[in-house]
């Protein structure tokens, strides 16, 4: 689970690295907003997993269910793999990450 927390963590600050870059490059404030939000809530989610929480292993699995669908559609629009598709990738290794990660504790109980 070590892994897992880690993995959510790194990736919220992607996240809010995203947003701040959304920012300051295109003028977005929806950009600083929901990548902060998303980013923070992605980075407790992963301290939650680091202890144990079980609800936080589901959070982080339908916070980053989201934004796969968020960043799927952002892809289809843009057909730019920088910075939507790059972002679709991790979003999907997170989500099916966390996924794997709750089959995985269900199993050892």
């Amino acid at each position: 689970m070590k892994a897992i927390a880690s993995l959510t963590g790194i990736y919220g600050l992607i996240v809010i690295g995203g947003g701040l870059m959304g920012y300051f490059i295109a003028g977005s404030t929806a950009s600083i907003i929901s990548g902060s939000l998303f980013g923070f809530l992605m980075i407790l989610c992963g301290l939650g997993i680091h202890k144990n929480f079980n609800f936080a292993l589901h959070a982080a699995s339908i916070i980053s269910f989201i934004l796969t669908v968020i960043f799927i559609y952002r892809y289809a629009i843009t057909k730019s793999w920088i910075p939507a598709g790059i972002m679709m990738l991790l979003s999907i290794v997170v989500f099916a990450s966390t996924l794997f990660a709750y089959k995985i504790k269900t199993e050892e109980k």
